[in-house]
């Protein structure tokens, strides 16, 4: 999560991700630091920032606080103009998207290659009428944990399916 490590022993029962005032408190100082440094960057004042990312696969968090994702998109508007493009992240399914999607933030799916594609991307249809169609994380690999076989995929079933979301005239992240 990135947490300092005194983070959690300071306020053990502070809940992460959520409205907890504990929480808040410590994001809006490590905001005040960051956001107003990202300012220049921001596409729509010269820099080469064209949106930002408001949470990471929230609906898979097993919250759905919406006091919590709604805080964070008013942070976002302070800090940087209306105008800025904010984004989601979710897994490319209707459940996660619930929890995960916000109003005035584009919802965007993520997902591996296989026969995804078409229920990912109907999954953000459900909640963006308009607009991209964008695979935000598309995993051509795994991540590896300690002990554990290496995680491999298949080039070819990672190009296929890429393939069909470039068909499909969506925007791919790897």
């Amino acid at each position: 999560m990135g947490l300092p490590y005194w983070l959690p022993a300071k306020h053990p029962k502070m809940q992460v991700r959520t409205a907890d005032a504990w929480f808040r408190l410590y994001v809006q100082r490590w905001y005040q630091e960051l956001l107003p440094r990202l300012i220049p960057l921001l596409y729509i004042n010269g820099g080469p920032v064209l949106m930002g990312q408001v949470e990471n696969e929230y609906g898979s968090y097993g919250r759905c606080d919406e006091v919590y994702m709604t805080w964070l998109r008013d942070t976002y508007r302070s800090y940087f103009s209306p105008d800025f493009l904010l984004f989601t992240v979710d897994g490319g399914t209707e459940g996660l998207l619930e929890c995960g999607h916000l109003d005035t933030v584009y919802p965007t799916v993520d997902f591996s290659p296989g026969p995804y594609v078409n229920g990912s991307f109907a999954a953000q249809r459900a909640y963006a009428p308009r607009g991209p169609l964008v695979n935000t994380e598309y995993y051509p690999g795994w991540f590896d944990t300690w002990g554990t076989v290496h995680q491999t995929v298949s080039a070819n079933l990672t190009a296929t399916w890429l393939a069909a979301m470039l068909a499909m005239n969506a925007s791919v992240n790897m």
